[in-house]
């Protein structure tokens, strides 16, 4: 019988060599993924869960020594956050998130912030760009001049300037509509309140050639009775 060495058994086959033992090893560990497969998260940042790594667990470190990598009970989703202390508390109580640190920013004074205050000229042109009365053609008397809905500029105003001067652009409590209607003076009466209709002209008129027929018939019926 002879011995058994390193390079064979008694059978007379060949043993493995170590190096293949490893490299089939770690040919079998290679779909188990550790933290350090993924890079570090910056603060509040997503660092593991399914949706992150497809896996229910921390997949990621944190770049903060004061944070760490945990769910709140919620497999999908793994989020940097500060670590508690002894007591319970954050240990960055003291350091904002960046949610809060931009809320801060956007309602401190500009010049603690380092932020710069828009240009005077940007703010007249935004002003500017509102719908005014002279955007809109004159409108005649008792025409349309505003509203929602039955004017161009579908807003809840005046529009449009009225062409005569005795007129202005109202509404009667009506945000569609608003009409070009006589202006009221400090009695509460119209500016053109002399100014009659065109109805009002002509029964004026038939009016007067009655007045006028019933004289003429009267003085007839005088010069007979003579």
């Amino acid at each position: 019988m002879s011995p058994v060495t390193g390079e064979s058994v008694a059978t007379g086959v060949e043993l493995p060599d170590p190096a293949n033992i490893v490299a089939s090893v770690s040919s079998d560990n290679e779909g188990s993924v550790s933290e350090d497969d993924y890079p570090a998260a910056d603060n509040y940042k997503i660092c593991g869960g399914i949706n992150f790594c497809d896996d229910d667990r921390a997949c990621a470190e944190c770049k903060s020594d004061d944070f760490e990598c945990k769910s709140d009970d919620n497999p999908f989703y793994y989020q940097c956050i500060p670590k508690d202390d002894d007591d319970g508390n954050d240990a960055d109580d003291e350091e904002e998130s960046p949610e809060e640190e931009d809320t801060v920013a956007s309602t401190s004074d500009p010049d603690d912030s380092g932020m710069e205050m828009p240009d005077s000229t940007d703010i007249a042109a935004s002003v500017s760009s509102v719908s005014t009365p002279e955007d809109y053609p004159a409108v005649d008397d008792y025409g349309t001049c505003g509203g929602i809905s039955n004017h161009a500029c579908d807003e809840d105003k005046a529009c449009a300037e009225c062409k005569s001067d005795d007129f202005e652009c109202k509404s009667d409590d009506n945000p569609f509509y608003y009409q070009c209607i006589p202006k009221v003076d400090d009695d509460g009466n119209d500016d053109d309140n002399e100014e009659e209709s065109p109805e009002a002209e002509n029964t004026a008129a038939l009016n007067s050639n009655a007045e006028e027929v019933e004289e003429e018939a009267e003085e007839e019926a005088d010069e007979e009775e003579a």
